[in-house]
């Protein structure tokens, strides 16, 4: 897997995403981990803070996304590709009608 082309908040945001996909599943991108931390943040900004994501992951996840204007998430070659927030609202929607 590699991050080629990201920005430097888009690898930090694909970083954090990896450390927590390491914690969990001791993967350092477990398929899916993409929307499962994506549904962790969504959830989490209800008050709850999901399947241990912590307080000061929630802060960096938020942060990075809202500078970077979307999300990480694997493309076809397996490697950490940018999706524009509309982009990956679409795919949530498509998906499991989970959105911000």
């Amino acid at each position: 897997m590699t991050m080629d082309g990201l920005t430097s908040d888009q690898r930090a945001l694909a970083e954090c995403i990896c450390e927590i996909s390491e914690r969990r599943y001791r993967a350092g991108w477990m398929l899916g981990i993409e929307a499962e931390v994506w549904h962790d943040l969504v959830g989490a900004q209800g008050g709850t803070y999901r399947r241990g994501l912590s307080s000061e992951e929630f802060q960096r996840l938020k942060t990075l996304s809202d500078r970077c204007g979307g999300w990480i998430a694997l493309d076809h070659e397996g490697d950490c590709g940018f999706v524009a927030m509309e982009d990956w609202l679409a795919r949530c929607a498509a998906d499991d009608g989970i959105g911000r």
